[in-house]
């Protein structure tokens, strides 16, 4: 991911409330990783082991056009407003 990229996701989430993880390795409490292209990355590898969601930045734009983090499938019982993410 771009660094300019990288920048507007973080802005994203965190004006939508979101948390960040930014640390180099996987950590379990994320929700979901923000990544450009699936890569053999440790982070999007935990994550899909973990079943966590692997998500697009046009996921965070389409969040910050409706105002919040949109349901992603199977979200329901998750509460948005503890949704780390790790960029990737």
């Amino acid at each position: 991911m771009s660094s300019s990229t990288e920048a507007r996701a973080k802005v994203i989430i965190r004006n939508l409330g979101g948390s960040l993880f930014e640390v180099d390795e996987y950590n379990p409490d994320c929700i979901g990783v923000i990544a450009e292209h699936l890569g053999n990355d440790e982070k999007v590898i935990c994550s899909i082991a973990a079943a966590k969601f692997i998500l697009k930045v046009s996921y965070l734009v389409k969040s910050r056009r409706a105002g919040r983090f949109l349901e992603v499938m199977n979200s329901k019982n998750i509460d948005l407003s503890f949704f780390y993410i790790v960029c990737v």
